[in-house]
């Protein structure tokens, strides 16, 4: 939904205003929004055994885990 967001705001006003820079401006800012909200939950903490619930690494994909790899705590 963010990208489709960002496109039609660049196509409806900015496109024409900035050009360019019009519709790489709103993509830049939804990828950096989704950069950051990925790096931030990857920084959660489990409530029980309070390391980090998932791996850092690979990015983003650790997200995926039901559990926390160390207590093995339910993500729900």
């Amino acid at each position: 939904m963010g990208p489709v967001v960002a496109l039609g705001l660049a196509e409806a006003w900015l496109i024409e205003r900035w050009g360019m820079p019009g519709l790489v401006a709103p993509l830049l800012g939804w990828v950096l929004a989704v950069a950051w909200t990925g790096h931030r939950l990857q920084a959660f903490r489990c409530p029980r055994c309070e390391k980090r619930f998932f791996h850092r690494s690979p990015p983003l994909l650790p997200l995926r885990a039901e559990r926390c790899v160390h207590c093995m705590q339910s993500k729900d």
